[in-house]
């Protein structure tokens, strides 16, 4: 894209591997130079019994409502391996947070109930306060370690909700690479996805992650990847008001330009 203020920019993409393509072509598009370094993968749950018993019961569920497209695609492998078919998941209301986990539902033919129009957990609570849930059976297959926000807001409106680990974000094995990049300058500006990037992109730079990220332009994706990066000691320069990777260009690219209303600059 001529004449985008990230042309040239060296833009760290710390997504993992098989989402990092999204981001990297709309840099690419822009002009910039994508430098990739995966710091999570998805794996497995450690147990997988407890997302195997929430399959076979899935016509018990009124709702399943998934808070990632890692997590549609985490049940849906899951799901393929027991030798189901999605097709089962017609036969239930779905919520999703946000298009992105939205669009992993639709791609598969299944058709989204509920959605709202800010993509975080907080604001799918509110869209279901619009609902009755008194009773109804809820599925969530999430990550091992997500928040609690969605679980109490439902159950807080009467829902009974049954949580179960669909898969887990581990840290990859980058750290010699991520020392070398900073080390060689080699970075001028790192996005953040999610809270799992910030901290895994810390602990792969290991003590020296405060002194080279402080010269570093720090962009997040929204206000909890945010949030998370300001607990470990980070100054973000740039948030996302829309809460998607378009939305994170979109925001660099104000941010870049010195536009005020492009970005949410965050307290440092």
């Amino acid at each position: 894209m001529p004449g985008s203020r990230l042309a040239e920019k060296r833009v760290l993409v710390t997504r993992a591997r098989r989402q990092a393509s999204g981001l990297v072509a709309m840099l690419a598009e822009r002009g910039a130079r994508p430098v990739e370094l995966p710091t999570i993968q998805y794996v497995e749950p450690l147990d997988p019994a407890p997302i195997d018993a929430a399959i076979a019961a899935m016509a018990s569920f009124d709702w399943v409502i998934f808070t990632s497209a890692n997590a549609v695609q985490a049940l849906v492998c899951r799901l393929l391996y027991r030798g189901t078919s999605p097709e089962c998941l017609r036969g239930v209301h779905l919520g999703a947070v946000g298009p992105a986990t939205a669009s992993a539902l639709t791609d598969l033919g299944l058709t989204v109930d509920v959605c709202p129009p800010t993509y975080v957990a907080e604001a799918l609570v509110a869209e279901f306060r619009k609902l009755d849930l008194r009773g109804s059976s809820v599925l969530l297959p999430q990550a091992q370690d997500a928040r609690d926000v969605l679980r109490r807001g439902l159950e807080d409106q009467g829902a009974i909700v049954h949580a179960v680990t669909a898969y887990r974000v581990a840290k990859t094995q980058n750290g010699e690479l991520a020392r070398r990049l900073f080390a060689n300058r080699a970075v001028d500006i790192v996005t953040l996805t999610s809270s799992s990037t910030a901290r895994n992109l810390v602990e792969l730079l290991g003590c020296d992650a405060m002194r080279v990220l402080a010269t570093t332009t720090i962009a997040s994706i929204g206000p909890i990847t945010s949030q998370t990066a300001r607990e470990l000691g980070l100054t973000v320069a740039v948030e996302a008001r829309e809460h998607t990777i378009q939305g994170l260009v979109t925001a660099l690219e104000s941010f870049l330009g010195g536009e005020a209303d492009g970005g949410c600059p965050g307290p440092g």
